[in-house]
């Protein structure tokens, strides 16, 4: 993989997990519904579009390859995010 997908691949992964925060607020927000179906239908809609649009994204810029760095660079911005939201 050359540098420059390297790059791009990094960048993504981590504006992905700024991405993964937001959605997960919303996530939240469709729990706290009273009505069980919403309730699981909800949290599997995101969670399928979260992993689908990650991989099609990461389709387009490296040809689908997926390394361990990737869901480091995730949990990182993640946390980082969350951190700062907390406060």
């Amino acid at each position: 993989m050359s540098l420059i997908v390297q790059i791009k691949t990094i960048v993504l992964s981590l504006l992905y997990g700024v991405f993964i925060f937001y959605f997960l607020l919303i996530n939240k927000k469709i729990l706290y519904n009273k009505n069980l179906f919403v309730k699981i239908m909800g949290t599997i809609s995101i969670v399928f579009l979260i992993t689908l649009l990650y991989f099609l994204l990461l389709k387009n810029i490296n040809s689908g390859y997926f390394h361990i760095y990737e869901i480091l660079l995730i949990i990182l911005s993640y946390s980082l995010i969350a951190l700062k939201h907390k406060k």
